[in-house]
């Protein structure tokens, strides 16, 4: 179980930061064991594919797609492009968390297929937290939660079916970086 971040953060990583730890500490509260937590992946190229990975201290990059060894992970994609009102002083981004889940290992009581309560679960915990009012929409389906990415048919093996499920929680994100970045609630 771990939650593994970036060391002096800059930028939209300081607010990614903020909320990965505050969304850990409710989801290991929770109940949630076995759980990796990583900060902002980039798309990286492999071949034909673009995949998800975080950069680790070493120099090296880490794939941060489906782990079937950890029962939760998750990781951030911030988008591309963001936007700056100069009246403000605020910039406007927007961030997507990627939960990848064992649904039966996290709900062993559970008898259906535990989607929804893992959405609910991650839905709590950000209420909790005071993120809901920057959140935008909720995502399941792996075509649907990784079309920022191109992976490769043989990727897909992993599609919302048996143990496994997905989801993403995209936000809107309003931060000041006049002197220290700052998400706004």
């Amino acid at each position: 179980m771990g939650l593994i971040h970036r060391h002096d953060p800059k930028g939209i990583d300081v607010g990614i930061i903020e909320v990965q730890k505050e969304l850990f500490i409710e989801l290991t509260n929770r109940g949630w064991t076995s759980y990796d937590s990583f900060d902002r992946a980039y798309r990286n190229k492999k071949g034909a594919d673009k995949i998800p990975e975080v950069y680790t201290d070493n120099g090296e990059y880490k794939e941060v797609l489906i782990n079937d060894t950890k029962t939760a992970t998750s990781f951030f994609l911030a988008d591309e492009k963001r936007t700056y009102d100069f009246e403000k002083c605020l910039y406007s981004q927007g961030i997507s968390i990627i939960f990848q889940a064992n649904t039966k290992k996290l709900y062993p009581n559970v008898k259906h297929q535990p989607d929804e309560e893992l959405i609910d679960t991650i839905r709590q915990a950000i209420k909790k937290k005071y993120w809901e009012n920057r959140l935008v929409q909720i995502t399941t389906g792996f075509e649907n939660v990784y079309n920022s990415l191109k992976l490769s048919y043989n990727n897909k093996d992993f599609v919302d079916m048996g143990d496994f499920n997905i989801a993403r929680f995209d936000f809107k994100m309003l931060y000041s970086n006049t002197n220290e970045v700052k998400f706004i609630k």
